[in-house]
């Protein structure tokens, strides 16, 4: 059934509304989390909490409802999955699931830049393939384009061995977006950070759909599965081959919002980094496909099984809470923002709590503009400078 264009935009002002007359009264009473602290209603706020809603209007905006036939496939799928990774012992040992990738070949290398920023792009043929007989694998194995992983690299202009992986968030993956998300020039050139920008699956140039990310995130629910094991592959090869070909002594890896749930999956796998930055990330995703859903699509959903235990079991092998960081405690940082519509603080905090409670910082913002805010930026340089993985001369203002 065709839905009505832009119809989720309908939405923006009323969630906004509710939201901060209900930030308004809890900033009056106590808080339902003592360790997190009030939002501060201004107008500042409200906009920034509209401009989430926005974006989630649009998600919210598909060009057509499921039909009953997708349901039941999705559902199917996730039930057989469970019992798959039963029998494999994945649910039991969930690092057991994922294996190591083979070496990265280059299969193409370019030079390009980004709004005054030199870059170089690499890709090369990901390799990975989902567990034989895993459902919806051959489906995910049929995007084309996905099959090319891509990185793109911006030296400092100072030489270094260390290496900062930057892992983007939803609907991004061009140096576009990445490089001002994670503010690259000042990185590279006043910080003297070497950046590696890996693109997430189904992102970027390695999309089919009409949205970044749209078949990563979406309806069907085995293709969060996929792709985070796929983003785990990727990166690590990429690791090993800046190790090998770059001569890297030293990574870090800093992921926003989508990004920072493959970030802190990636360090439960990989001892390789020497500090994790998570900003405004998700820790759930099961949870957040309820809460976002549309009432409609959420209802028969609950009716078909595929919100609950089942997909909770499937999603324990690509979920950073099964794992325990393999970084220092003092190495981990996290940021939450306090008005955050989409990926919720909430799930910043469980995964605070999950981490042993390292230092965190919680913005009086919302989830889009979090990242390029003053207080994150500053939040982040000094965690590349606590960590050691910059130095302490290293100006603290440079962004």
């Amino acid at each position: 059934m065709a839905q009505i264009p832009g119809i989720g935009l309908t939405q923006v002002v009323p969630n906004t509304s509710i939201y901060m007359v209900n930030s308004w009264m809890r900033s009056r009473r106590v808080p339902m989390y003592p360790d997190i602290p009030a939002a501060r209603p201004s107008i500042g706020l409200a906009a920034q909490v509209a401009l989430d809603e926005v974006v989630l209007g649009v998600m919210r905006s598909p060009r057509s409802h499921p039909h009953r036939a997708d349901y039941v496939r999705v559902s199917k799928e996730l039930r057989d999955a469970v019992s798959l990774y039963e029998s494999e012992g994945w649910l039991d040992d969930p690092d057991s699931y994922h294996r190591a990738p083979r070496p990265l070949r280059v299969a193409d290398r370019t030079e390009g830049s980004s709004r005054g920023v030199p870059f170089e792009q690499l890709t090369w043929e990901s390799g990975y393939l989902p567990h034989v007989g895993e459902p919806g694998g051959e489906r995910w194995q049929g995007h084309e384009a996905n099959r090319s992983a891509h990185a793109y690299l911006v030296r400092s202009t100072v030489p270094t061995s260390a290496w900062l992986v930057c892992v983007h968030g939803f609907g991004m993956g061009s140096p576009l977006t990445d490089f001002h998300a994670f503010r690259a020039k000042k990185m590279a050139e006043e910080l003297h950070c070497n950046l590696a920008f890996p693109v997430l699956p189904m992102h970027g140039p390695r999309k089919e759909s009409w949205f970044s990310g749209a078949d990563f995130m979406s309806f069907d629910l085995m293709n969060p599965v996929f792709g985070l094991s796929q983003a785990v592959w990727d990166v690590r090869s990429l690791v090993s081959w800046l190790k090998k070909a770059e001569g890297a002594t030293r990574f870090g890896l800093y992921g926003i919002s989508l990004g920072a749930y493959a970030s802190s999956l990636i360090v439960g796998l990989d001892d390789r980094f020497d500090l994790v930055i998570a900003g405004i990330p998700a820790s759930d995703l099961p949870r957040l496909f309820r809460h976002h859903s549309p009432t409609a699509l959420r209802r028969r959903a609950l009716e078909y099984g595929m919100l609950g235990e089942v997909p909770s079991q499937v999603h324990r092998v690509v979920s950073p809470m099964t794992f325990q960081p393999l970084v220092a405690k003092e190495r981990r940082f996290i940021y939450g923002a306090l008005g955050d519509r989409m990926s919720m603080p909430g799930q910043a905090h469980e995964l605070w709590n999950h981490w042993g409670r390292p230092r965190i910082e919680w913005l009086n913002g919302a989830h889009v503009l979090s990242a390029v805010s003053p207080t994150a930026d500053a939040f982040v340089c000094e965690a590349l400078v606590a960590s050691g993985f910059l130095s302490p001369r290293a100006d603290l203002a440079a962004i």
